[in-house]
């Protein structure tokens, strides 16, 4: 069994890592606070918080981070909205897009997409901040070369850990206290027929704005939902060594973490959320899939 230490297991995902590991470790705790964009920075680029080679063409959700030569930028340093344009081949596809500052919960701030591209290949994403250009490429591939479950396929069941039994994964959730969702296992939970929400996280290994905080998110947003979507809560490594991974993160093929997918009554997957996602837009979301 071989060692997956966390910034291997980091490694093989984020693009952020890709970005430069020094965004990564910068994305500490700061005061989020408000404002509408910062001054001229250096080096601005768009920030990727996907892991490559789980990129699929389809229906896709996209969270874009901005950053420059020495961080991630803060909320006071964007604006309340970010409008950008996808390129394939060089040419513009279809109309520029908006999309909301996100920041409920996190350090960081965020700005969700979500596209519909159906040819595979690399493509670009460039915005306008405070008069300075900001670039991204990413690639998407074929559904079939995506070995994570995908929009559109069924959850797959698994014996995720509960209190009264680990299923062997001790300890059975890294936050302290250990959180709520850990009543039933997967496989329990998409047999009540309501919809499900599966938490791919380790909060005790990550305190950054790129995952630490999406356990309490996801508890955050949930309030007032829970007798209508069954929440479930799964750690990525099966003990505090860290030296191997859970069943769930083996079984689903996954490569990074933080993520949330969302099933519904059918335990058909309608939404994933990679990596980074903030109070209101997994609100917004579970909403969604109680209504």
């Amino acid at each position: 069994m071989p060692t997956y230490s966390r910034r291997r297991f980091l490694a093989a995902g984020t693009g952020l890592v890709l970005a430069g590991p020094s965004l990564l470790a910068a994305c500490g705790k700061d005061d989020p606070g408000s404002g509408s964009g910062g001054g001229n920075r250096e080096g601005l680029a768009l920030l990727p918080f996907l892991a490559p080679g789980t990129v699929a063409t389809g229906a896709q959700r996209w969270a874009i981070g901005v950053g420059d030569t020495d961080a991630m930028l803060g909320v006071d340093e964007l604006p309340s909205t970010l409008t950008v344009q996808f390129l394939f081949d060089g040419k513009e596809l279809g109309s520029p897009m908006s999309a909301p500052r996100h920041a409920e919960g996190l350090p960081r701030p965020y700005y969700p997409y979500r596209t519909t591209f159906t040819a595979p290949g690399t493509y670009d994403v460039v915005a306008t901040i405070d008069g300075q250009e900001a670039t991204m490429a990413f690639a998407l591939v074929p559904p079939e070369q995506v070995p994570i479950p995908k929009v559109g396929d069924k959850l797959p069941a698994a014996e995720t850990p509960t209190t009264a039994d680990g299923h062997g994964v001790d300890p059975i959730c890294t936050r302290k206290p250990t959180c709520p969702l850990h009543e039933v296992t997967l496989t329990e939970a998409l047999g009540e027929g309501k919809p499900v929400g599966l938490l791919i996280a380790t909060p005790a290994y990550c305190q950054t704005a790129v995952c630490g905080p999406v356990l309490d998110v996801v508890l955050a947003a949930s309030e007032g939902l829970t007798d209508k979507v069954r929440l479930v809560h799964a750690e990525v490594y099966s003990d505090d060594t860290l030296a191997s991974q859970a069943p769930v993160v083996s079984a689903y093929g996954m490569t990074f973490e933080p993520c949330l997918y969302l099933a519904d009554a059918s335990g058909t997957i309608v939404d994933r959320l990679d990596v980074l996602f903030d109070t209101a837009e997994v609100r917004t979301a579970l909403e969604q899939l109680a209504a």
